[in-house]
């Protein structure tokens, strides 16, 4: 029986509650809520602190989440909460309808548009924050850097009221105090509540309260425009909220006071702290102060004791030693004295010219000093061989790089000996630093000429092999055929067919020599120019006419097109004529070589305003990629896969660029094997027309 009683008496209070906590609402008002209750979706602001921010769980904390808080307690219900980066992010969710309320917001007449606000549940004034201790009105602020929170109420006001002020929109009001902090701005308009936190949570002192604007924020919470009665719901809900409910939420958060910065607690807490470190550092420093005064006493005695023995020996090495390094300046040499007892290196001799440094910057140093210097991939050797050389009493040789004042390095061979006490043990080391840069560049030198110079005898030795090749075919068919026509039974048919044979040999022949000719007066630079007004329209036409009429160079499976995409104006080309034809000639004769189907392009534009470009295109077998490098190497025969027309002198391409070179332009090759090549070549503009 008890049970029951307690079971009922539960539910009484249970509905109670339940009746208490809607029971300022009307019946349509709970009738919504108890609808929609569970399905409210709430946006808050984290970068609105003390309204709204994130604290260090990355969780939303402030005035606006208590009264969430209370409004959900009061209601019964629970919202769906969430939060973007940042004010704007957040109106966007609520104008797509995406939330139904977004909290701590002030009214603007912009927002109106699509938001319906509650009553202000926090005011506070916005105000001037300056890092001077003077008053400061609005009016003041004209010609100063004001920074404000970007879309935040007191932006709009400013920037509609006080069209003369040099705003800086900042991302919130934490972003715009540091600024200040650091001098980046010369005051911050906030409000008062942000303010107040931001200063005593941060510790800062320094940031005095100047003034106010005109403006007081009257923070509400907005909904949606087609949600009226969940407007009317929370206006209610505030309503019933008590003056002793809301008074101890704005006391959690709002900490401002008229209290100087040595009245803060926080003041006071930082100077304890920091009497307290510094106590302990001069505690520190006298304890240890006493300690070094000891160790140097006892120090100084076996250093004096030590220096007695050797002061005969190294005043006789004194004289020695600066002959020698008055001659080692002059040689570009570092003179090094390394005292192996205190780990003390000396240097004298050529500092500055060596390794960039005055003797003053240089004059000793430790052994670790010497090998943060020495180049990372040359450190090891150096140290085990000084080890070593140490540790056997041998004298020090070894090359390595040093590292320059201006981050360079320089090749050194040093050069060491060692001077040993009663007991064979090494104590000190006197050597040379020298700079072998010039010894190493010679020696570079001389294997890249030794190097170029097997190249251009084995280039010599092809070519003449070569050359003999080429020559001797055409030569033994002028004698030969020239032979038969000297026979009696000799037909007329077979004479005029061995006379072709002659004159075509005769012009390969004259072909060969002319590439001869040509190579060496571009070699000597004893070639001569003819500029002239050259229409390169035309030009290009008779190149085209003699491949159609040389059937023995093209066959009829290739197609020979031209393409001129010139104005009038850029047609007229200032230029040697016969060369610029020649090189044509011998790029098209190129490609029809290597080409035994499909078609060859001749193609002209404007690359720029300065230069024409000229494309021979074909679509015969392609040259490799590892041979497009020395495609325009003199002598040099590609040797193309498929192709039996492998004869010639292999001068035409590098004459071509030579060609191209004296005529001011450029040249290059692009290439796939099995789908073509094109050569490009570029000339200068110079256009004969008046008006341009």
């Amino acid at each position: 029986m008890k049970y029951i009683f307690l079971f009922i008496s539960i539910v009484f209070l249970f509905g109670c509650h339940k009746e208490e906590a809607v029971s300022f609402l009307n019946k349509e008002e709970q009738k919504w809520l108890l609808e929609n209750g569970d399905s409210i979706r709430v946006v808050q602001d984290p970068l609105f602190a003390p309204l709204d921010f994130l604290n260090a769980k990355n969780e939303i904390v402030g005035i606006s989440d208590d009264y969430l808080d209370l409004i959900e307690k009061k209601l019964n219900i629970k919202f769906i909460r969430t939060h973007r980066n940042n004010l704007e992010e957040n109106l966007n969710l609520i104008r797509n309808k995406k939330v139904e309320i977004a909290t701590s917001i002030a009214e603007t007449p912009q927002r109106s548009e699509y938001l319906n606000f509650t009553i202000p549940y926090y005011q506070s004034p916005a105000v001037i924050i300056s890092n001077q201790n003077k008053k400061l009105s609005i009016s003041d602020l004209k010609g100063k850097k004001v920074s404000v929170s970007n879309l935040f109420a007191v932006h709009e006001f400013l920037v509609k009221n006080h069209p003369e002020l040099n705003l800086d929109p900042v991302l919130d009001d934490l972003t715009g105090l540091k600024k200040l902090v650091f001098n980046e701005t010369d005051v911050m308009v906030v409000d008062l509540g942000s303010a107040s936190f931001h200063l005593e949570d941060l510790g800062i002192v320094k940031l005095h309260v100047a003034g106010d604007v005109g403006f007081t924020y009257e923070i509400a919470m907005g909904v949606r425009d087609d949600m009226p009665i969940l407007r009317d719901i929370l206006n209610k809900t505030i309503r019933s909220i008590d003056r002793s409910e809301k008074n101890k939420i704005r006391k959690d958060w709002v900490f401002l006071s008229t209290r100087e910065f040595w009245e803060r607690e926080s003041f006071w807490y930082w100077t304890a702290s920091i009497l307290l470190v510094l106590l302990g550092v001069f505690s520190i420093i006298l304890v240890f102060n006493k300690r070094l005064q000891k160790l140097v006493r006892i120090r100084t005695s076996e250093l004096n004791k030590e220096l007695s023995q050797r002061l005969i020996a190294e005043t006789s090495l004194r004289d020695s030693e600066e002959r020698y390094r008055v001659v080692a300046e002059q040689k570009g040499q570092i003179v090094y004295d390394y005292n192996l007892l205190n780990d003390r290196i000396y240097w004298s001799g050529d500092l500055e010219r060596t390794i960039g440094v005055k003797p003053k910057e240089y004059e000793s140093v430790t052994i670790k000093d010497w090998e943060k210097y020495v180049h990372p991939d040359d450190v090891n050797e150096a140290k085990e061989m000084l080890e070593q050389s140490i540790a056997n009493g041998e004298n020090y040789d070894v090359i390595y790089r040093y590292k320059r004042k201006d981050g360079s390095y320089v090749p050194i061979n040093d050069k060491g000996t060692f001077l040993k006490d009663k007991d064979n043990k090494a104590y000190r080391m006197l050597g040379i630093m020298n700079d072998i840069s010039m010894q190493i560049e010679r020696e570079e030198q001389l294997k890249e000429a030794i190097k170029i110079a097997k190249n251009a005898d084995h280039l010599k030795t092809q070519f003449l092999a070569n050359m003999s090749h080429e020559i001797r075919t055409p030569m033994n068919s002028i004698v030969g055929f020239s032979s038969l026509l000297t026979m009696p039974t000799i037909t007329k048919d077979k004479q005029l067919k061995y006379c072709d044979f002659i004159q075509q040999s005769s012009d390969y022949l004259q072909k060969i020599i002319d590439d001869i000719m040509d190579i060496s007066m571009i070699e000597s630079e004893q070639i001569n120019l003819y500029n002239e007004e050259v229409n390169v329209k035309n030009l290009i036409e008779i190149v085209k006419e003699f491949f159609a009429n040389h059937d023995k160079i093209i066959n009829e499976s290739i197609e020979l097109r031209t393409q001129i995409d010139l104005d009038e104006i850029h047609e007229n080309l200032y230029t040697d004529e016969v060369r610029l034809k020649q090189i044509l000639i011998n790029l098209v004769g190129n490609a029809c070589k290597f080409t035994e189907n499909g078609s060859v392009l001749i193609h002209c534009s404007k690359r720029d305003h300065t230069s024409l470009l000229f494309k021979v295109k074909d679509t015969g077998v392609g040259i490799a990629e590892d041979q497009i490098e020395n495609i325009f190497d003199r002598f040099l025969q590609v040797k193309n896969q498929g192709m039996e027309n492998n004869s010639g002198t292999g001068l035409g391409l590098s004459i071509s660029k030579g060609l191209v070179e004296l005529l001011g332009g450029e040249i290059w090759c692009e290439s796939t094997v099995g789908v073509g090549t094109s050569f490009y070549f570029t000339l200068p503009i110079r256009v004969l027309n008046q008006e341009q």
